[in-house]
């Protein structure tokens, strides 16, 4: 009787493990998505500012526009990646635009 009861709370355990370490990678994989995001779309601004702080260089105004439409585009997809990977995400952000629309 305690073996099966042993063996029933070993099983459980292994269960909730398993879970748990499911849960991590997706949130990895998240997080990489979007720090990929990130330094993809930020990297071109990153250049730009230390090419015109250490050497002077001057770029063109459309390269400084590009590079904000780079950075507003981060901004705007980060909910969409969320709510993609993210099934709380996704219900809290549908939950939260229905009291907005109703507003």
């Amino acid at each position: 009787m305690l073996k099966d009861s042993t063996t029933a709370i070993m099983v459980s355990c292994k269960n909730e493990l398993e879970d748990v370490q499911s849960n991590q990678r997706k949130a990895a994989g998240t997080l990489l998505i979007l720090s990929g995001a990130l330094i993809g779309l930020m990297m071109p601004y990153t250049i730009v500012t230390i090419l015109y702080a250490v050497f002077k260089v001057e770029f063109a105004h459309w390269v400084y526009a590009l590079i904000a439409v780079g950075i507003w585009i981060n901004c705007a997809i980060n909910p969409f990646i969320y709510a993609k990977r993210c099934p709380d995400f996704r219900r809290n952000f549908v939950r939260i635009r229905k009291f907005v629309i109703r507003m």
